[in-house]
Parts: structure tokens; C-alpha cells; sequence
């Protein structure tokens, strides 16, 4: 069989699978905004909403007039005695040593990201907008799954929607906000920590969603912020409310936005410039000005690392996004609070808040 058509099988015939098993097995039915993206999720026999409701619940919208155009059926297999997908995919494994997989094929209609070891499956028909999030059990599934669930789903009916998913903090006052670029350790979520204790607003300090260019606005997905290492010990109070207070060396804290931050956990955040994060120890921060080139190096890379699918369309949404704002380097020095001093009256300056 032709690899391509044996891949639009194996995706389609698993989402009808789960569709069939939906009507016959019942469960609930939540809906979720992300933006301007509607996300219908059904949890077949009601399994699995502890690990995806939680960082969620500040968007449902199961009131809403309505079918959204996306839906996604969450299964659990060991619940249900059902076998997991087949040892033999008719997809390439792109890491030997985890059995990761992914397949994005917008004009077949295809798009797939799994983390096999983990048992942990995303199919998506994009012609449909169905998918299947799959999951051999909802027990010893790592921290961050409960962190970001749904996120490849978000990602790809984001991508239809013309709204971009970003790896990327946004934090502001006043109304306007920036986006804080960096790959992963370059201080954004320690600066977001930072920005709520001095009562900042943010739409969240690891994914954030972005409308188009030319005045894009932030809105929030997940319902956390992660602390680690130094962060969890200076933002004590906020770590302390941690989902994860079991956790083990390495683990992130899980720390709700919502609890945190309070009102200040926004709905949407106009966003004024991208400001790219560089942690250097000294006893001063400063800013920079900073080229479009190094700020899309620093945004699509980290991004494109972690959703893995639509590598492309998530090039040109960070390369759009650093055309049309103006673009910093923040080097921060050894207090992330004094860091942030130096954003807050740079923001003044420009009348951004």
C-alpha cells in the first residue's frame, strides 16, 4: 500500500473509530476558546478530564451558541481494554530512543505527533477538523501533559484559524503588554513570576496564542505558569500553589495563573513589541536594540521544537509577528525584579501602559 494513503488510513480510521466509540460508550462533552478557535472535546466514557480540564476551565464556553467546527475525542485505553496503535506505523520514527513520531501533510489533510514510550497519540483529520487524543493510560503521564494538554490540537486548528501559537511569555500593564522571547531557561517564566507579584497582567508565561499582524493581540491558553530551580525559591508564596507539590527532582511547578494572578490573568493583551530574554548574571539589566533576524531566532526555534508539526506556517507567524512590531534584547541581570523595573520604565518611556 502507498505509505501516503496508508497514513490517511491509519489517521482517518482511528478518528472514526473513536467517533463510533463516542455514540456507542457516551461520556461529556466540553467546549473550549482558544482565541478564535471553538474546540468541542469529548471524553469517551468521561475519562481523562482530570488531566485536561484543570489549566482549561478559564475558557470554557459550554454555554455558547452552537457546534464549534473542531471537535476532539479523548480516549483512554486501559480503561476501555482497548490495544494500543499497532508496532508497525506507517510513519518513520523521527527520535530512535523515545519512538516519537510526527506527520503534518495540510494538503492531504494530515496531521499526527505521538510520543509513543509515553503512550500519548495526536491524530487530526484537517479536512474534517476531527481528531483523537489518545492516551494508553491517564496514570504516570509526565508533569508537563498535564501542563499543556490538547496543545498539538490547538496548535493545528490554530494554525487554520490564522492565529498563531507561540512559545513565548506575554506579560504588561495598563492594557498593552510585550512578548517575552527566549528558548527554554532564558528567565520567562521567572520574569513572568516577577511581573505578578508587582501586579502586571499576562496571558501566560509559556504558550501564548497571537491574532495576526498588524496589531496582534495575546490570548491566553493554559492555566500555568512553570518555576524551577532559583525562581521557585524567590517566588516562594507562588510556588507554594503549586498542582504538583509531590513533585520529583526536575519536575517543573505546575502554579495556576488563575489563583496567582488573580484578575490579572487576562483575556486578551494587546501586544507592543518582542523583547527576546538573555539571563546574564551581572548586577544590572539593560536593553538592546535587536535585529528582526536574531528575534525570529529567537521565537520559531523553541516553538517549532516543542509542536514539532506545521514548521512553515509557524516560521512565517513568528517572521510576521517580529515584522510588525519593533523588536529588543532584554539582558537581565542577577534580580529578576529589578529587570523588570528596567521593562516597566522603558514601557513608560514609549507610552506602552
Amino acid at each position: 500500500m502507498d505509505q501516503a494513503l496508508s497514513i490517511e488510513r491509519f489517521i482517518r480510521d482511528n478518528v472514526a473509530d473513536a467517533e463510533t466509540l463516542w455514540h456507542a460508550r457516551g461520556g461529556q462533552q466540553r467546549i473550549f476558546k482558544f482565541g478564535a478557535v471553538a474546540i468541542a472535546v469529548r471524553f469517551i466514557a468521561g475519562h481523562a478530564q482530570s488531566i485536561v480540564c484543570p489549566v482549561l476551565e478559564h475558557l470554557a464556553a459550554d454555554g455558547d451558541e452552537g457546534m464549534p467546527s473542531t471537535v476532539v475525542y479523548v480516549l483512554v485505553a486501559d480503561r476501555l481494554d482497548l490495544a494500543p496503535p499497532p508496532d508497525h506505523w506507517p510513519f518513520p520514527e523521527e527520535c530512535k530512543e523515545d519512538h516519537q513520531r510526527v506527520c503534518w501533510r495540510p494538503r492531504d489533510g494530515l496531521a499526527l505527533s505521538s510520543d509513543d514510550a509515553r503512550g500519548i497519540w495526536h491524530l487530526f483529520d484537517l479536512n474534517s477538523m476531527t481528531g483523537l487524543y489518545w492516551l494508553r493510560s491517564d496514570n504516570g503521564l509526565p508533569y508537563w501533559e498535564a501542563g499543556s494538554p490538547l496543545r498539538h490540537f490547538i496548535h493545528w486548528a490554530s494554525v487554520r484559524a490564522d492565529q498563531a501559537m507561540v512559545h513565548g511569555a506575554a506579560i504588561g500593564f495598563g492594557g498593552k503588554g510585550v512578548l517575552l522571547a527566549g528558548a527554554g531557561g532564558s528567565g520567562k517564566s521567572t520574569m513572568t513570576a516577577a511581573a505578578i507579584s508587582r501586579g502586571w497582567q499576562t496571558t501566560g508565561d509559556d504558550f501564548v496564542l497571537f491574532s495576526a499582524p498588524p496589531d496582534p493581540v495575546s490570548f491566553p491558553i493554559f492555566d500555568v505558569m512553570k518555576l524551577t530551580g532559583m525562581a521557585e525559591g524567590m517566588f516562594a508564596e507562588q510556588a507554594d500553589k503549586a498542582l504538583n507539590p509531590a513533585r520529583v527532582p526536575g519536575e517543573k511547578a505546575l502554579i495556576p495563573l488563575s489563583v496567582n494572578a488573580g484578575g490579572k490573568f487576562v483575556r486578551s493583551l494587546p501586544i507592543q513589541a518582542i523583547f527576546s530574554l538573555e539571563l546574564t548574571g551581572e548586577r544590572s539589566s539593560r536593553i538592546e536594540t535587536f535585529s528582526k533576524v536574531a528575534t525570529v531566532a529567537a521565537l520559531a526555534p523553541s516553538t517549532m521544537n516543542i509542536l514539532r508539526t506545521a514548521m512553515p506556517e509557524t516560521l512565517e507567524q513568528c517572521s510576521s509577528l517580529a515584522r510588525n512590531l519593533p523588536t529588543y534584547r532584554l539582558l537581565v541581570g542577577n534580580d529578576p525584579l529589578e529587570g523588570l523595573s528596567t521593562l516597566e520604565t522603558f514601557m513608560r518611556q514609549h507610552n506602552w501602559g
